[in-house]
């Protein structure tokens, strides 16, 4: 029997979600993820040749059995617990993700500061700030090319 590649394995795990992954969302972030998938089919997991994983060889962390997760789950936690800042008079926020999907108590999915700072969801920023999502995330697939 031929053993399937974790790299053919997470190909065919994504093909088999696309659906599900890509719901609601606008068609550049469909293109951005088709072109990212071609890229790691061609390229797979960085190896200890590349130069910023020379000392974390990853695929065989993904060879095993991991759970996946394509909507978010509910989950109870206490934040303080988490994380709590001692620092006196430093303004901070908690940011959870968990497992690709951004959780916090009050129940905002998108924070946007009176500076201009956005962060949170980036399924709810793609729905709200499309243009800005696409912008930044097709600077950063530039930025990516060798």
């Amino acid at each position: 029997m031929e053993q399937i590649s974790s790299i053919e394995s997470y190909s065919e795990l994504y093909r088999a979600n696309r659906e599900q992954i890509s719901k609601g969302e606008p068609a550049f972030m469909l293109k951005l993820r088709e072109a990212a998938m071609v890229s790691f089919e061609a390229s797979g997991f960085p190896h200890k040749k590349d130069e910023s994983y020379k000392y974390t060889h990853l695929e065989p962390i993904f060879q095993g059995e991991l759970a996946h997760d394509f909507s978010p789950r509910n989950i109870n936690f206490d934040q303080q617990e988490l994380f709590r800042c001692d620092v006196p008079m430093l303004d901070s926020r908690v940011l959870t993700v968990l497992n690709g999907f951004f959780y916090n108590e009050e129940g905002h999915a998108l924070y946007e500061e009176q500076n201009g700072v956005i962060y949170g969801s980036l399924q709810e920023a793609i729905r709200r700030h499309p243009l800005l999502v696409e912008t930044i995330a097709s600077w950063l697939q530039e930025q990516s090319r060798p």
